[in-house]
């Protein structure tokens, strides 16, 4: 007979049981000399562990892309700051990969031991975990790492992702003490370089002054990513939230470091206003302690900016047909690449997308051409900032009208349809050499306007068919006028449609005769009272508008008079000042009040272009001027002479009162910002 086990061995034997299944089984490192080689090289420990995928438990690499030149001088920044302690601010461009090398060199440092406590530090606690989150993910799903760095990711894969089990996790029978969970601890073994490091999570919205470890340790490393909002950013001033930020910086996080060892910090930032944190981090006039280095997508812009105007257009065509994948810009890209692309320079040649189009063609071949696309896409405003680091100064906006707020005036009516309640139908025409723009705009008799059909019809000139005026200026006068009469054709054929399928014509069509004048008083000659010659006169024109005296010749109105020339013919000339004054109103005035003008369409991105145009000049009332940032205006003077037009005809707001964005509610009435001077007033107003 075989006696009973006695309670105390079943004690003892679960016991065992259980301390075997604390301990940990270290492997041996797979490669040694790999390991030491990466030991003071961030860039090569970078490509040697997380550039290639794994064949058992990686598929996808943490560095994906080919690397840049500019990548690598991020690496050697945060090598740098690591091994030698010091400030770094670093301001690159959004998408460039800051927060994959952020979390690459936090590996690096702890792994060697070149970091012992570590604190990663964005504005809210929540982006600060998820980057310690990946932090976590790569030492336990890395193969790479797991075969070099055993000390680590062995007592990692034994927790089981059950941060619970640490408490008891030994390894030759003394505990580890390793902590992975919102903060990680990273296990005591015997000879490793990482034993007892910290990454501790930070955040700017809270206080982190005098920040400790349990066992004592201050942090020797700060990463500060993205510290700011574009809410902060725009909160300066002695009580804005900016400066809060800038002394939390200085102050808090400067005072984290001991005495015995001096503080590192790299900051990670992208510019989103002048003078907000990453404009001051990176001023080495401001703030010179941290070294400010900034770069953009783009080193260099294409020099002939021309041809990209082309393949916006072509992009935005797209857009409203059927090639919504832009394969016409894609091909024309291809056919006209090495123009396209000359005087170019990308801070990453690898970024751009490499998935197929639903034709089978590469949707990108270039980074060029990749942020010129995000360019078309988010507009000009937005690439300045979030791409080149390089916003537009705060007096550019003086207005406050952008590309997305315009963008965002859609109705929902098709294109070239006028809807029953809009009773008035004009047109303004921009006259070139090689592209003639036009813009038709429907309005009720409050002059709420709608823009109902706009465009560029190319002359057939070419460059060279222009340079020599003496000779070619004969067929150009000859191209201009047959364009015109392709307009006109295609006008009086039917184009636009009221909203039971009825033809609706043009009352009023205003040409723009500066350029080529002969050429269109003989079209308007022959086209009909319907269409008049006109010449803007302004603040960017050769002379500023002034008002004649009326006669038997004049016809004079506020802000246009027209003139009988020697010749018999009428001719107009505008206050182009006061019309292109009265288009950005005209987007600012709130929706469904009088005056407020919308786009047709349903998808804001398809008025990229022209929203562009609107936005091309700026108004500056210190200078009584306006200030032009890009020459492609085209569509933002034809829109201007539409409403010139609409003028002519009777179609007016209340006379005397300005129209502009309303600010803030006030009694009776709104508070209004005069767009010429830039002062605010309270007026009474229907509307």
């Amino acid at each position: 007979m075989v006696p009973a086990k006695s309670s105390t061995y079943h004690r003892d034997d679960m016991d065992a049981r259980r301390a075997e299944g604390r301990e940990v089984n270290l492997s041996a490192v797979v490669d040694p000399a790999r390991r030491a080689g990466c030991a003071r090289d961030l860039v090569l420990f970078g490509l040697t562990y997380f550039s290639t995928a794994h064949p058992v438990r990686w598929s996808k690499p943490l560095l994906s892309s080919e690397l840049g030149d500019r990548h690598v001088e991020v690496a050697g920044y945060f090598q740098h700051i690591i091994l030698h302690g010091g400030l770094q601010a670093v301001a690159a461009p959004r998408g460039f990969g800051k927060d994959t090398w952020a979390t690459v060199a936090l590996i690096w440092g702890i792994l060697y031991g070149h970091i012992k406590c570590a604190v990663p530090a964005c504005f809210k606690i929540e982006d600060s975990k998820r980057l310690i989150g990946r932090i976590k993910t790569q030492i336990e799903m890395n193969e790479w790492l797991a075969e070099d760095f055993p000390e680590v990711v062995c007592c990692v894969r034994q927790l089981e992702r059950s941060p619970q089990r640490a408490a008891k996790q030994t390894c030759e029978g003394a505990f580890t003490r390793i902590r992975w969970g919102a903060q990680l601890r990273f296990p005591d073994m015997p000879g490793a370089a990482s034993a007892g490091a910290w990454i501790i999570p930070g955040s700017i919205r809270a206080s982190i002054r005098g920040l400790l470890t349990e066992d004592g340790t201050r942090p020797d490393f700060v990463c500060l990513s993205d510290p700011q909002t574009k809410g902060t950013a725009k909160s300066q001033g002695p009580e804005g939230q900016t400066d809060s930020i800038m002394e939390q910086i200085n102050q808090d996080i400067a005072g984290l470091a001991s005495h015995e060892e001096p503080l590192s910090c790299l900051a990670l930032v992208t510019v989103i206003r002048e003078n907000d944190v990453a404009d001051q981090l990176t001023s080495r006039t401001l703030n010179p302690q941290w070294s400010g280095v900034r770069f953009g997508a783009f080193e260099a812009w294409p020099s002939d900016m021309s041809l990209w105007e082309q393949y916006h257009r072509l992009l935005s065509d797209g857009v409203r047909g059927d090639d919504r994948d832009g394969r016409q810009a894609h091909r024309f890209y291809l056919d006209n690449r090495d123009a396209m692309d000359a005087g170019a320079a990308v801070s990453w040649p690898g970024a751009y997308v490499r998935r197929q189009a639903m034709d089978g063609s590469d949707t990108e071949v270039s980074a060029i051409q990749h942020y010129m696309n995000i360019f078309w896409r988010i507009g000009e405003r937005a690439f300045l900032t979030e791409y080149q680091n390089d916003p537009p100064k705060a007096e550019d906006s003086v207005g406050g009208l952008t590309v997305a707020h315009i963008e965002q005036r859609i109705n929902g009516h098709p294109l070239h349809i006028v809807p029953r309640e809009y009773v008035r139908v004009v047109r303004g025409i921009d006259i070139g050499g090689r592209e003639i723009h036009y813009v038709t705009i429907a309005a009720m008799p409050d002059c709420t306007a709608a823009v109902v059909d706009y465009g560029i019809i190319d002359t057939g000139m070419g460059e060279d068919d222009r340079t020599d005026a003496t000779v070619r200026r004969p067929a150009l006068e000859h191209r201009i006028q047959e364009t015109l009469r392709q307009l006109r054709e295609e006008e009086e054929a039917g184009l636009y449609l009221d909203s039971e399928g009825n033809p609706v014509h043009v009352e009023l069509t205003l040409l723009d005769c500066r350029y080529m004048r002969e050429g269109v008083r003989r079209f308007a000659a022959e086209a009909g009272p319907k269409y008049r010659m006109i010449q803007g006169h302004g603040s960017t024109q050769a002379r500023r508008f002034s008002r004649p005296n009326p006669d038997k010749k004049k016809r004079v109105a506020e802000h246009w008079y027209a003139t009988r020339q020697p010749e018999g013919h009428w001719e107009w000339f505008l206050d182009v000042d006061h019309w292109k004054m009265f288009v950005h109103q005209r987007f600012l005035q709130d929706r469904g009040t009088p005056g407020a003008l919308a786009l047709f369409g349903d998808a804001p991105e398809m008025h990229r272009r022209y929203a562009k145009h609107i936005t091309a000049e700026d108004w500056d009332p210190a200078k009584g001027k306006w200030i032009q940032r890009s020459k492609f205006n085209h569509y933002f003077d034809c829109t201007g002479y539409a409403f010139a037009a609409l003028d002519m005809l009777g179609v007016r707001l209340i006379a005397g009162r300005p129209v502009v964005r309303k600010e803030a509610p006030q009694a009776g009435g709104v508070v209004v910002t005069d767009m010429r001077t830039g002062k605010t007033s309270g007026i009474r107003s229907r509307y």
